[in-house]
């Protein structure tokens, strides 16, 4: 099993830093105009995914994507991130950075296939529940 196309939610090593979300709530950098495309994954349903291929044999070796399903745009995400904070978030654009993907959408044929996989729920829900828990445990 593969690591998922990005990870937002909690903290899940030693160190304490989360994912994807966390980096950019730090930051709020976009580069380029935030027209970009990414399909995100919440935490909790990466590790949900991860165990049941461990208790799958015939996931065993493969490369399997882990995601949502769809995609978003970065600046849409920083749009609705601010609706769920209720304030407002403007980020710092800067240069768009070469090499970077435009446009990502992570295929979960497989993990379908294979593990029977289905998010439980999409982007919007996925970030709701890691701001709360975020406001819960970080205060």
């Amino acid at each position: 099993m593969g690591p998922s196309d990005e990870g937002a939610g909690p903290p899940n090593h030693a160190q304490g830093a989360g994912g994807a979300l966390v980096g950019f709530c730090a930051l709020a950098v976009l580069y380029g105009i935030g027209a970009g495309t990414d399909s995100i994954e919440e935490a909790q349903q990466a590790v949900d995914a991860n165990v049941l291929a461990t208790q799958t044999p015939k996931a065993g070796g493969e490369i399997l994507n882990v995601a949502c399903g769809t995609r978003v745009t970065i600046l849409g995400l920083a749009n609705f991130l601010g609706q769920v904070l209720g304030r407002d978030v403007t980020p710092k654009f800067e240069k768009a950075r070469m090499g970077d993907v435009r446009h990502s959408l992570a295929d979960i044929t497989k993990a379908r296939e294979f593990l029977g996989y289905h998010p439980k729920y999409g982007i919007e829900e996925g970030l709701r529940l890691t701001v709360d828990w975020y406001q819960k445990h970080r205060g």
